[in-house]
C-alpha cells in the first residue's frame, strides 16, 4: 500500500523543465500556425502601432534542433538588462543585510507593532497597489521583494506573503490602473479617446480587485502562520533572507551606524522613485543608482572596498539560479519571433470575435487579452499591437473604445501574475520556484479572471465610455 502511494504521488517538475515544455509546445506551434505580419508605423509619441487591416502573410524562420537551442543562448543575452539588474538590486540588498541595519530595524518595528503586525500586508499591498494604478510602477521593485520577503519571515510568515505584499499587490494596481500611463495612457491614446477618460468606473473596478487581492493573501498569511507546512515553499531555503528568528530580532540593539545605513538604503528607494518618476528612469539608470547605493551603505557600514566587493559577488552566486530563469524564459519568444507567428496569433484570436453579441464580445475580449500577453508580456508593446485592430473591431460589435481599452489593461495586466513569459523575472528575483509560484497563485489567478469577465459585462450594460 505504502509503495501505491509513493506512485500515486505526483511532483512538479523543476523550473526549466516547466519552461522546457511550454517552449516544447511553442515550438510545434511555430509549424502549425502560418507566418504573418501587420504593417507598422511611427504615431506622433513616437510609437510603433499596427495598422489595422494590413495583416499579411510572411516568410518566418522554422525553427530547427539547434536553433531552439541557441535561442536559449540568445535569451541570455536579450534579457542580460533585467539579469544585471537582478545582480544589482540584490548587491544592495545584501550588502545591506550583512551590516544588520534590516535586521535590527525589523526588531525595531516589531517592538512598535507587537501584536498588530498583521495590518502590515494590507497596508502595504494597498500602498504598491496604488503606486502601480497612479504612476504604474513595476520593474522599479523588484529591489524591494527580497527586503519585504525577509520583513515576514521575520514576522513568522513564509516569504511568499512579502513576495505577494510587493509583487501581486503592485501588479493588481497597475492591472487595475485608474490613471496608469503604460496601459489606460497609452491604449486611450491609440485609440483616440479623452486621456483618463472614465475613471470613475475604473476607480471602482480597482477598489474591487484590491479586496479581492489583499484578502487573499491575508487570509493565506493567516493560515501559514499558523501552520508553515502549509506553505508551498516550505521545502525551499530562503537563509539568505533571514537568520534570526523574531524574538531575537526584537532583542538586538539599532545602534547609530545601522540607523545611517537604513537611511541611506531608503534614500536608494527614494532616488529611484523620484529618478522614475520626474526623468523616466528605467533599469540602467536604477541598476547605477543600485551599484553607487551598495557601496555607500557598505562604507557606512565599516566594509571596506574589498568586502563590498566580495560580498557582491556571492549575492550574485545566491541569485544566479533564478537570473538564468529569466534568460531561459526568454527564449520562449525568441523561438515565436523568428517564426513571426506572435501577429498571426492576434490577427487569429480577433477574428474568434467577429459575429459575437456584445456581452459575449466583451468577455471574449478581454479573454483574448489575456492569452495575447503570454506573447507579448507587455503593457505598452500589447496596447500598440492590439488597439488599432480591437478598437474598430468592438465598435463592429457595438463595444465603445473605453471597454476596448478596459480589456487591455485588465487582460494584460492580471495575467502578469501567471504567464511563465511575464513572471520568470518576479520568479527569478524571489527565487521563487514556478511551480511553487503557481501552486501560490492559481487560485487568486481563477478569482482575477472571474471579476474580469464581471467587470467587462457590467461596462456593456452601464454603457461604458
Amino acid at each position: 500500500m505504502e509503495q501505491l502511494n509513493k506512485k500515486k504521488h505526483f511532483n512538479m517538475p523543476h523550473t526549466f523543465v516547466i519552461i522546457g515544455i511550454i517552449l516544447l509546445i511553442c515550438v510545434i506551434l511555430c509549424f502549425i500556425i502560418p507566418s504573418g505580419e501587420f504593417d507598422r508605423v511611427i504615431d506622433e509619441n513616437g510609437r510603433s502601432v499596427v495598422v489595422a487591416g494590413t495583416y499579411h502573410e510572411a516568410e518566418g524562420t522554422k525553427p530547427t534542433l539547434l536553433s531552439v537551442f541557441m535561442a536559449i543562448f540568445n535569451g541570455m543575452g536579450d534579457a542580460s538588462d533585467i539579469i544585471f539588474f537582478i545582480f544589482f538590486s540584490y548587491g544592495l540588498v545584501y550588502v545591506t543585510l550583512e551590516t544588520g541595519a534590516l535586521d535590527a530595524g525589523i526588531g525595531t518595528l516589531l517592538r512598535i507593532m507587537k501584536n498588530k503586525t498583521s495590518l502590515l500586508v494590507p497596508f502595504f499591498m494597498l500602498l504598491f497597489g496604488v503606486l502601480g494604478s497612479t504612476i504604474g510602477l513595476y520593474e522599479e521593485t523588484y529591489g524591494l521583494l527580497p527586503v519585504f520577503m525577509g520583513l515576514f519571515i521575520a514576522l513568522g510568515y513564509d516569504p511568499l506573503v512579502g513576495a505577494a505584499v510587493v509583487w501581486i499587490g503592485t501588479v493588481s494596481g497597475f492591472a487595475a490602473g485608474t490613471t496608469n500611463p503604460f496601459s489606460v495612457g497609452i491604449a486611450q491614446g491609440i485609440a483616440g479617446i479623452p486621456m483618463y477618460s472614465g475613471l470613475g468606473y475604473r476607480i471602482v473596478l480597482f477598489v474591487v480587485f484590491m479586496i479581492a487581492t489583499i484578502t487573499y493573501v491575508v487570509i493565506y498569511a493567516r493560515r501559514v502562520k499558523q501552520n508553515p507546512r502549509l506553505s508551498p515553499v516550505y521545502d525551499v531555503d530562503f537563509s539568505h533572507l533571514s537568520t534570526k528568528e523574531s524574538s531575537e530580532l526584537e532583542q538586538m540593539k539599532f545602534t547609530g551606524r545601522q540607523k545611517l545605513v537604513l537611511i541611506a538604503f531608503l534614500c536608494v528607494i527614494g532616488i529611484v522613485v523620484l529618478g522614475t518618476l520626474k526623468y523616466k528612469w528605467y533599469l540602467a539608470e536604477i541598476g547605477a543608482v543600485f551599484i553607487i547605493g551598495m557601496i555607500v551603505v557598505g562604507l557606512i557600514g565599516g566594509f571596506t572596498l574589498s568586502n563590498i566587493m566580495e560580498k557582491f559577488v556571492k549575492s550574485v552566486g545566491i541569485m544566479a539560479g533564478g537570473a538564468l530563469v529569466v534568460g531561459v524564459s526568454r527564449s520562449i519568444l525568441l523561438v515565436m519571433q523568428d517564426a513571426m507567428i506572435i501577429d498571426s496569433i492576434v490577427y487569429y484570436l480577433s477574428n474568434l470575435l467577429e459575429g459575437a453579441n456584445t456581452y459575449i464580445a466583451a468577455v471574449g475580449m478581454v479573454f483574448v487579452q489575456n492569452i495575447i500577453d503570454f506573447f507579448i508580456p507587455s503593457s505598452s508593446a500589447q496596447a500598440a499591437t492590439t488597439m488599432p485592430i480591437m478598437v474598430p473591431l468592438g465598435e463592429l460589435l457595438g463595444l465603445s473604445p473605453q471597454i476596448s481599452v478596459l480589456a487591455l489593461q485588465l487582460g494584460a495586466g492580471f495575467s502578469d501574475l501567471f504567464w511563465p513569459t511575464a513572471v520568470a523575472t518576479s520568479c527569478g528575483v524571489m527565487r521563487v520556484p514556478l511551480n511553487k509560484w503557481y501552486k501560490f497563485v492559481g487560485k487568486l489567478f481563477i478569482i482575477h479572471l472571474t471579476l474580469q469577465a464581471v467587470a467587462m459585462i457590467v461596462a456593456v450594460a452601464i454603457n461604458y465610455a
